[in-house]
């Protein structure tokens, strides 16, 4: 066999790779073969697993994770005008949620190094105007949702946990309730591709209140009830049977994937500078739903961010500070959240997935160091 040529270029690294088999596909033909697309028995066993696997009593349903926390706002009564806290470190979708409320987001600085918002940051930021705030484990960072409740008596809590899915804080699933909720705190989920399961696009909504499922139920579909009559205006925000099928097959592969994640992510943490990895509070078990890392400034990210796309490299940035945003700038500055900011411009995310090799990671971390080394 001859020995590959030195100077060709080196394979593509991707940042990430959906965990999708043969089989998953092959379990798409019957219900092709079906005709039952939409919100069929396939959904619903999804919706059953989840719930098991995430400690709730019931878990919901929904086209994506973003029509998760449209819904969940909507179902929790947040009104136009409201104050909502929201972490100032995040994709953008839980501040546009609340805008599209006609609700006003308040933004939430972060740990220098879990980059969660904790008790301490939202009881900052709370106003008299506080009506509910989004708590986010951050890349599937478990946060102390009973301390967060604890600082904010009275405010209305929801958890953004589109990254979640799989993490745990004290042998607990991070999903599950606190031990001694005030009021039941629903928990939004997402399976984009870059998520640890994936149905291609949906989401989840997680609780342990049997009438508020109905109500998100009534919600995705046209407002139509379990009578059969349209109560109250709604959109559709409907799973398909395609993705509940592909996320039931990966289900039973989720503790495999992620003791892989996890098993790369020390890898990482072994052979990067010590202190760029984000940090977990004491009891937490990431899911390495994404592995970042923070640089000395900007500069040197967006340098070896340069870097990386010559190489075929996929490194990308981390993630946004919100009022940095064009269309979130009107509700707050990052000078108030410079925690925020900073990780924002010197983040940067590696690739983590069922299909990077240990020849791949080696690439990364030698690429990463040197860059750090000039």
């Amino acid at each position: 066999m001859m020995s590959a040529d030195p100077l060709s270029p080196q394979p593509p690294i991707a940042l990430h790779r959906p965990d999708i088999s043969p089989a998953d596909l092959a379990a798409l033909r019957p219900l092709l073969d079906s005709g039952m697309l939409v919100q069929g028995p396939t959904v619903a066993a999804f919706e059953t697993a989840i719930a098991r696997v995430a400690g709730r009593g019931h878990a919901v349903a929904v086209s994506n994770g973003t029509s998760a926390l449209e819904l969940t706002l909507a179902a929790l009564g947040v009104e136009v005008g409201a104050e909502v806290l929201v972490p100032a470190l995040t994709w953008p979708s839980p501040a546009h949620a609340v805008c599209l409320r006609g609700a006003m987001p308040r933004f939430v600085e972060v740990h220098p190094t879990r980059w969660n918002s904790e008790a301490a940051d939202f009881a900052r930021a709370r106003t008299r105007e506080t009506r509910a705030a989004i708590i986010i484990p951050q890349f599937g960072n478990p946060v102390d949702v009973g301390a967060i409740q604890a600082a904010l008596p009275g405010v209305t809590l929801l958890i953004d946990g589109a990254c979640v899915l799989g993490s745990s804080l004290h042998n607990a699933p991070a999903t599950a309730s606190p031990t001694r909720p005030e009021r039941d705190i629903p928990v939004t989920l997402s399976f984009h591709p870059r998520k640890v399961l994936t149905t291609g696009e949906g989401g989840m909504i997680l609780t342990d209140d049997a009438a508020f499922a109905q109500t998100v139920r009534t919600l995705r579909n046209h407002g139509l009830g379990a009578d059969g009559t349209f109560l109250r205006p709604g959109g559709n925000s409907r799973l398909t049977e395609l993705g509940a099928a592909l996320g039931l097959q990966q289900l039973p592969r989720l503790e495999g994937v992620l003791a892989q994640r996890r098993a790369q992510r020390a890898y990482y943490a072994e052979h990067l500078p010590a202190g760029t990895l984000q940090e977990a509070i004491e009891g937490a078990l990431p899911n390495a739903q994404s592995v970042g890392m923070v640089l000395r400034d900007s500069r040197a990210r967006d340098t070896l961010l340069t870097r990386a796309r010559a190489e075929g490299v996929g490194i990308g940035h981390l993630s946004y500070c919100l009022p940095l945003l064009p269309s979130l700038a009107a509700f707050g500055n990052p000078a108030d959240v410079p925690e925020a900011a900073r990780i924002a411009s010197c983040g940067l995310t590696l690739p983590c997935h069922t299909g990077l090799t240990p020849q791949d990671q080696d690439r990364v971390i030698a690429l990463v160091n040197q860059a750090l080394a000039a």
